[in-house]
């Protein structure tokens, strides 16, 4: 019998001794392994602003008693309100610089000198002179007056200037402005030739 009671007495203190060797050890071991994660977190915490959510606006969210063929048709509605408000900044943009090209062809078509109050069909190309290498040539109105035209005179009612003058080809060249289609500002050239009798 007391053979058993030290047998009881040995089981039940090494279950003890196991017992509270576990729960004095774990706990120390447990803070051990847990304070390291809780310096991270303390760390990225610092190093991460806070996140601020933005701010909530009723306007946005959809209206959930509105059918969804009514949105539609409301979205339709805006997109043809759209294309036709980007149309008129079209036809506006496009008015303005026809208006703005109008202009400018009027000022150059301007008269500032009596040869451009003369039609290029009213001069006779009289005389094409080339002296120390330039050229320069002579031209006569209705009424018999003379005038001597270079390069970059204007000329005629088109609002023309003289682009160049050959003295070999017997003619001079004229750019006349005019607006394209798309109201474009180009120039066309147009010939003013001497006649054959007076180059011989």
């Amino acid at each position: 019998m007391m053979k058993r009671i030290l047998t009881y007495l040995l089981i039940f203190s090494c279950t003890f001794v196991m017992l509270g060797g576990v729960c004095l050890f774990s706990p120390v071991m447990a803070a051990n392994q847990v304070q390291p994660e809780k310096t991270v977190e303390k760390e990225a915490v610092k190093q991460e602003p806070p996140k601020l959510r933005p701010p909530f606006d009723p306007e946005k969210l959809p209206d959930p008693f509105v059918s969804y063929f009514i949105r539609s048709k409301r979205n339709e509605s805006l997109d043809l309100e759209r294309r036709n408000r980007e149309q008129l900044e079209r036809e506006a943009k496009l008015k303005q610089e026809q208006i703005d090209a109008e202009r400018k062809l009027r000022e150059l078509k301007e008269p500032k000198t009596e040869l451009q109050k003369l039609e290029l069909s009213q001069l006779t190309l009289t005389a094409i002179v080339k002296d120390n290498g330039k050229d320069w040539a002579m031209v006569r109105d209705p009424r018999g007056m003379g005038y001597i035209l270079k390069k970059g005179i204007a000329i005629g009612t088109n609002g023309g200037v003289i682009k160049k003058i050959l003295y070999r080809n017997r003619k001079v060249v004229i750019d006349e402005p005019y607006l394209t289609k798309d109201f474009q500002l180009k120039f066309k050239e147009v010939d003013l030739k001497l006649q054959d009798e007076l180059f011989e």
